[in-house]
């Protein structure tokens, strides 16, 4: 099969793909505002003003994105969706980033809940997606084999930093689970004696 056949293939598949993963977290924030907001809030780095309307305005920016890069739209507009989503994805990773060398552990917010909190994993998928995004811009400028190659020769590296940093994730969030074990065992056993001292 023609190389350039398989490099559009493994385009619009990848495209589809960060479009849909666009989608469905624009519409689970858009579902959970109000906790979306406090979340936005909790990283601290915008003031009160411009986090609400940030934490209002981001989800629809995300559905509009997805929505462009599922779409076949014409190349131009396809560009400045996946670029726009690498913009996106590299901010997340700076919030991240910061939040965790403050030593602060919040919640994430990529699907607009406070079930995940941030760790250098969340940090990793976000690099990951980006040098996707990075790769896709190349591809479609280049308009032959020669971005694939471009690209092949400058994803070992940036696939290798994104891994480190899930696996850095990985163990600390096995540490955060001992850590949340132990706390918890140590309350357990605070309880009875509080429990005595107030009777």
């Amino acid at each position: 099969m023609d190389l350039g056949v398989i490099t559009q293939f493994v385009d619009v598949v990848a495209q589809q793909i960060i479009g849909a993963i666009f989608i469905v977290a624009a519409v689970t924030k858009i579902l959970a505002r109000d906790e979306f907001i406090g979340i936005v809030y909790s990283y601290d780095l915008l003031p009160q003003r411009w986090a609400s309307t940030f934490s209002l305005v981001l989800p629809w920016c995300e559905l509009s994105v997805g929505i462009f890069l599922v779409l076949p739209l014409p190349n131009a507009f396809s560009l400045v969706a996946i670029a726009s989503s690498g913009l996106m994805l590299c901010s997340f990773a700076v919030a991240q980033t910061l939040n965790l060398l403050r030593g602060r552990i919040i919640p994430c917010g990529c699907l607009g809940n406070s079930d995940r909190l941030i760790s250098w994993q969340t940090v990793g998928w976000s690099v990951l997606g980006c040098f996707f995004t990075v790769g896709l811009i190349v591809s479609r400028l280049s308009g032959s084999t020669a971005g694939l190659s471009l690209a092949v020769q400058f994803s070992p590296r940036c696939c290798a930093t994104a891994c480190l940093l899930v696996l850095a994730g990985a163990r600390q969030l096995r540490i955060n689970e001992e850590l949340l074990r132990d706390l918890v065992l140590a309350m357990r056993r605070r309880i009875p004696n509080d429990a005595l001292r107030t009777t």
